[in-house]
């Protein structure tokens, strides 16, 4: 329950006077600076300050894009990425919001020069080329203020790829199959890289395995979907699907690796999978359609399925807080 709710409250049923309200706040910790306040607010205002610094500069250099000669937009991304590196070498109070400005420069930089020099490369392969030469720069500092936007990064990367290869976005045919499968294995390899078990490598810590775990469940449910809705032989996909949701669920569930989020995002995955499957299979496969008794049954099925993933998700983090 809320602190300042349960405190109101007390003060209304024991009617207390307004000193007393005092003291009881007080007790509560209510009447003082939050204790996380004094640290947690320069980390935020320096990792605003890193992003919107850095992309300041990008949004600033295209719209003068005419009136400045090539040299000097190279020349001042470098500037500002050797500046952010060298700061953060010198400065550790400000490593990681410098480290942050240093990564963005690195994807600026590398945008800047397919516009210039008009190299034709795909949108996927400057994602992967951010995504590689900005790792060692993560690994350095072991920040998720640099691996989660990485993260996001190499996620892109994966999609767009996808994309380039397959040339459409709503459905998959056989032979985009195995270009899924690999958008999977490079996802779990990214998820692995990310988890608590190479945390001492990485340094890398709950939003960036987050992040990835919910675009595994997104890329897993959405192919899943296409294929089953496009595909006659999708029955290998969609089941592959639900047993990759499972485990990655089973995974996120786990005392070790734990994460409400994460799970969340794979249950839901999964459930629409189910519920889908369950849809098609009924409103498919039926001669005689009654439509009540179909949305029936669907209805039925997704909340059961509901109530079970929410009960089964509790009784993970209960079973994560005692083994903490």
């Amino acid at each position: 329950m809320d602190r300042h709710a349960a405190t109101t409250a007390l003060a209304v049923s024991h009617q207390l006077t307004a000193d007393q309200t005092r003291q009881l706040r007080e007790l509560a910790g209510l009447a003082s600076e939050p204790e996380q306040l004094r640290t947690l607010a320069p980390k935020v205002l320096a990792l605003l300050a890193a992003a919107l610094g850095g992309f300041g500069l990008l949004l600033w250099i295209a719209a003068n894009w005419g009136d400045l000669p090539t040299t000097a937009r190279f020349a001042l991304l470098e500037a500002l990425l050797l500046v952010s590196m060298v700061g953060a070498w010198g400065m550790p109070n400000a490593r990681k919001a410098l480290g942050l400005m240093a990564f963005i420069c690195i994807g600026g930089l590398l945008a800047l020069i397919g516009m210039t020099y008009q190299t034709g490369a795909d949108p996927w392969q400057l994602f992967a080329a951010w995504a590689f030469l900005s790792l060692p720069l993560a690994l350095a500092l072991r920040s998720d203020m640099v691996w989660t936007p990485w993260a996001l990064v190499i996620t892109a990367f994966m999609a767009l790829w996808l994309q380039a290869h397959t040339q459409h976005t709503w459905r998959m045919e056989e032979q985009d199959f195995q270009l899924g499968l690999l958008v999977w294995l490079g996802s779990f390899l990214v998820l692995v890289w990310l988890s608590p078990q190479l945390r001492r490598i990485t340094g890398a810590g709950s939003w960036s395995l987050r992040w990835v775990a919910l675009q595994m469940a997104i890329n897993i449910t959405a192919l899943a979907l296409a294929a089953l809705s496009s595909w006659h032989g999708s029955a290998l996909a969609y089941g592959l699907a639900l047993l990759l949701l499972l485990g990655l669920a089973a995974y996120l569930a786990s005392p070790f690796a734990f994460d409400m989020f994460g799970l969340c995002a794979a249950a839901l995955g999964f459930n629409v999978l189910v519920v889908f499957g369950i849809g098609n299979l009924m409103l498919s496969s039926w001669q005689h359609r009654d439509w009540f008794t179909a949305l029936l049954v669907i209805g039925l099925s997704a909340a059961g399925l509901l109530t079970g993933s929410v009960k089964l998700i509790l009784m993970a983090a209960r079973r994560a807080k005692e083994s903490a």
